[in-house]
């Protein structure tokens, strides 16, 4: 299977991927960084890198 390119964000840790295999996080068109979530801040268009299905905990 064929990798479509990507660009890199280095200050969001943020990927836009075509088709590409997301190995840490995939919200909407993009795969973020494992460290964003659960962060308190909502990187994802519809939160959820900071809900259960990233695996947080509510307070």
């Amino acid at each position: 299977m064929a990798r479509i390119p990507f660009e890199w964000s280095d200050s969001a840790r943020i990927q836009t991927l075509g088709w590409a295999a997301c190995d840490q996080f995939l919200c909407d068109d993009h795969c973020i960084s494992s460290d964003l979530l659960c962060d308190g801040v909502v990187h994802c268009l519809h939160g959820g890198d900071e809900s259960v299905i990233a695996g947080c905990v509510g307070e």
